[in-house]
């Protein structure tokens, strides 16, 4: 386990309100970084870990890289399967509670990834 480390991004973003183009963007930088900070402490575990882009808009090809992303995580800290298996779509866009709880069940991935990786933010 690598010691505490600490994300170059101030408070977690994973949820944004809808028709807030600032705020959907700013989840998604604070999300790519994240995934960054996950990759800087797999290398303190010795492991490698994919890069992918996770910036830009969330379209099919974005879940499709995340989920991928998310399954070479799993290697390293096992998560629900069922848990993984919602990251893989994504939601139609007039459905405010399927957004709802794939944003719920995607901050809770993160979240035991954080605490599996020992990473506070700042």
């Amino acid at each position: 386990m690598p010691s505490i480390l600490t994300s170059q991004t101030s408070q977690p973003v994973l949820y944004w309100r809808d028709g807030d183009e600032a705020d959907r963007k700013s989840s998604i930088a604070w999300h790519a970084q994240r995934h960054r900070t996950y990759r800087k402490a797999a290398s303190l575990l010795g492991a490698t870990l994919q890069t992918d882009d996770l910036t830009g808009d969330m379209t099919s090809d974005w879940f499709a890289r995340h989920y991928f992303t998310h399954m070479a995580l799993q290697r390293l800290f096992p998560q629900p399967g069922e848990s993984i298996q919602t990251l893989a779509k994504g939601w139609s866009q007039d459905d405010d509670e399927a957004k709802s709880d794939w944003q719920h069940r995607h901050a809770l991935i993160h979240a035991r990834l954080d605490a599996a990786f020992g990473i506070v933010s700042k």
